[in-house]
């Protein structure tokens, strides 16, 4: 006797809300840069209870993804739309839907999407090197430094333009048309203005690079202030009732007297220090004062750790032609720079007309 045992299998429910997905990994046919992938994913809740999709997440910002509806009743379905933006992609991809809810068994239920995008010949712009930081700047002192553009992509690249950020900056470009596979130079020259202690300046190149039709040179640099001969220095800051009381340092290493004012401060608030000398002393400032100052003319303004100490440095220029010191090329002859080292307060410095020095 032969014994025949027939099951029947129908569908599985499960206990509690149940995510599934009959196809959660989808690949495309091969597409073009640039084409919009789209695609819907058919959710199911195949458990007895309510299932709550929380939100639909994406791994990377090319691709967008949201469910038709959020909430599926135990045998109800629902679409995932998807779409993957294939600008600026090429060669194969894969991108990966996360859809989570309240399934307590998987909580982040992953779709996939995959494919392969074909690139559009374009230009491709690299400079090399991507900065430059000159470290110390010395005042006066016109820096030089040659970049290399190049072009790794397929057809020849175009500069449109090229825009420094400050007129001390300025540059000689061999060529603005570089073919595919080239490589041009740029000569760039730097003459500091001294305005501020810290260099950030840029060249801005615009071309005809799709993926990057606006690009940054940026110009970093610190000023060697040191080299003019003048050190003041922040030694400590200490309440004292409604003041602030400030000691400084003030090391003068030029040949002629500095005065220092500190217009904020009770008096006494003025103090010369000789030739070749230092000079320690202290002053109060009342807290309301120490606010930020705005800078205005020949004032210029620091920002530093704590709050903002104005000062005046009045420093005589003499006449190059006398046998004096010499204006710091590249400015303008009515006015000079100088610097106040280590501004851990603001500091703002006031210089005297070159027709006021004797």
């Amino acid at each position: 006797m032969m014994i025949f045992t027939f099951f029947v299998i129908g569908s599985l429910v499960y206990a509690g809300p149940k995510i599934a997905c009959e196809n959660p990994a989808w690949e495309f046919q091969k597409v073009k840069e640039g084409v919009k992938v789209e695609h819907a994913y058919r959710i199911k809740n195949v458990g007895d209870e309510t299932l709550e999709i929380e939100r639909v997440r994406a791994s990377c910002g090319c691709t967008a993804a949201s469910p038709v509806s959020k909430t599926l009743k135990p045998g109800e379905e629902t679409d995932v739309l998807t779409s993957f933006n294939t600008e600026n992609r090429s060669g194969k991809q894969i991108k990966y839907i996360y859809v989570h809810s309240n399934d307590p068994d998987n909580k982040m239920f992953k779709l996939t999407i995959s494919g392969e995008v074909e690139e559009v010949p374009s230009p491709k712009i690299i400079i090399r090197p991507p900065s430059w930081n000159i470290q110390t700047l010395e005042p006066g002192k016109t820096q030089r430094t040659t970049i290399v553009i190049q072009n790794t992509g397929k057809i020849p690249l175009q500069i449109n333009s090229v825009i420094p950020s400050n007129t001390s900056v300025n540059f000689a470009l061999t060529s603005s048309t570089i073919e595919a596979g080239g490589k041009t130079d740029m000569e760039i020259t730097f003459l500091p203005d001294m305005a501020s202690p810290t260099v950030r300046e840029k060249i801005t190149l615009t071309t005809n690079d799709p993926k990057r039709k606006t690009l940054d040179f940026n110009i970093f640099g610190r000023m060697d202030m040191e080299s003019l001969g003048l050190t003041l220095s922040v030694t400590g800051v200490t309440p004292v009732e409604q003041n602030m009381q400030i000691n400084l340092y003030l090391k003068n290493s030029q040949p002629y007297p500095l005065t220092l004012k500190i217009p904020d401060a009770l008096e006494p608030n003025v103090v010369t220090v000789s030739p070749k000398n230092i000079h320690s002393f202290s002053v109060t400032i009342p807290k309301e004062k120490m606010t930020a100052p705005e800078a205005s003319g020949d004032n210029i303004v620091y920002q530093g750790a704590y709050n903002n100490l104005k000062v005046e440095l009045t420093v005589p220029v003499p006449d190059p032609t006398k046998g004096g010191v010499s204006p710091v090329v590249g400015q303008e002859q009515k006015k000079s720079s100088v610097h106040v080292k280590n501004p851990s307060q603001g500091v703002e410095t006031t210089l005297p007309h070159a027709s006021q020095v004797p």
